[in-house]
């Protein structure tokens, strides 16, 4: 009987529109000094469980829209924006899909730290305990750029990609000081610890199932499935689990 209740949300018929997306995207990295990871963090994925929901999508368009940034009320829709991110109509979206070279950028990052330090917890201990310049505080507590940027001088990544990096992971409470100074920013342990929770690996075999699910389906055809991938485990936010009733995913294989 679930299925004289359950309303299937619109996006499951919508085509994508790439053209709102870029447009979209673009301005809201112009609010950010084009840095994708910080919008990410700082608008989308605000629980930080490195997925966003259409829910979460649909709410934080709306409130983007209100402060004045017109592309995320397109006039093709909301369901046609948010499905030009999720394409196979998972039910979210990751990082990968908003900005891959972002994306590729964070996960050479967290691998650093885990195959180095064995953990992010380490490297934020081993960074916070480098010698630096006289200028740098270095009995403030936290990381600073300074410490930042020599914890990570063996990773291959150009000055702008640490400065983009140390500006996305540090806290947003200093992040007004660190708009006059860069040295008054800081990464504390807390700005970390969702990096240890990220599987990044897992995020892609999640959508890669869901694309072997829909295509082993048929031609544009309806499927039944939990909201959360299989491999998705109990216990995990609620964020994650607000909707594990049923989804249905509609597509047309190529």
């Amino acid at each position: 009987h679930f299925l004289d209740v359950w309303r299937p949300p619109d996006y499951l018929w919508e085509e994508p529109n790439l053209q709102a997306a870029n447009r979209f995207r673009e301005a809201v990295l112009a609010r950010h000094n084009g840095n994708a990871l910080l919008a990410w963090k700082k608008l989308l994925d605000r629980d930080s469980s490195m997925k966003v929901s259409y829910e979460e999508f649909v709410i934080q368009c709306k409130a983007l829209q209100k402060k004045g940034i017109a592309e995320a009320l397109p006039q093709c829709g909301l369901e046609a924006l948010y499905v030009a991110f999720d394409q196979e109509r998972c039910g979210w979206f990751t990082l990968k899909e908003w900005c891959r070279e972002t994306f590729d950028g964070l996960c050479a990052f967290v691998k650093f730290c885990k195959t180095e330090f064995a953990s992010i917890k380490e490297f934020y201990k081993h960074a916070e305990s480098l010698q630096v310049p006289e200028w740098d505080n270095e009995r403030a507590e936290g990381v600073t750029y300074a410490k930042f940027s020599q914890a990570v001088r063996i990773l291959s990544i150009t000055r702008e990609e640490r400065l983009r990096l140390f500006d996305a992971l540090s806290s947003p409470a200093r992040r007004a000081d660190a708009a006059k100074s860069r040295e008054a920013a800081r990464i504390y342990m807390i700005d970390l610890l969702f990096l240890d929770k990220w599987d990044p690996d897992k995020e892609v075999r999640e959508v890669a199932l869901w694309r072997a699910v829909v295509e082993r389906s048929g031609t544009a055809s309806l499927i039944c499935l939990p909201l959360k991938a299989p491999e998705a485990e109990a216990g995990e936010g609620a964020a994650n689990t607000a909707n594990t009733t049923m989804v249905m995913a509609t597509t047309s294989v190529p």
